[in-house]
């Protein structure tokens, strides 16, 4: 069976990265792993991953800011490679406590 080749972006307007995480956690029964600059990252078995960052960039001077495509969200949601996007979709957007918008969703990776 081949792994599916898709995306998923939602914006999140609260910026406490690990409460979104433990979120996650518990709409997927999952165990995210915190790495540098407080994101969190999940890869499944089947190559499926789920990560929550803040919504910046480094510059070359090594400071950080607000990446220009979607500034009114703090964090970034990020689902890949996932059998079912409308079901992922769904339990993230209408899970009141995330109040998640989707911004981008692609079936295929290499459209990114």
């Amino acid at each position: 069976m081949n792994k599916p080749d898709n995306l998923m972006l939602f914006g999140l307007r609260g910026d406490d990265s690990k409460a979104a995480a433990h979120r996650l956690e518990a709409l997927f029964g999952i165990s995210m792993t915190r790495t540098s600059r407080n994101a969190y990252f999940w890869y499944g078995e089947q190559g499926e991953e789920i990560s929550v960052e803040y919504n910046e960039d480094e510059d070359e001077d090594g400071k950080y800011f607000l990446r220009p495509g979607f500034p009114e969200f703090p964090l970034i949601v990020e689902v890949a490679d996932v059998a079912d996007q409308d079901a992922y979709e769904r339990t993230i957007t209408e899970d009141p406590q995330l109040k998640a918008t989707r911004l981008t969703r692609s079936a295929a990776r290499k459209a990114r």
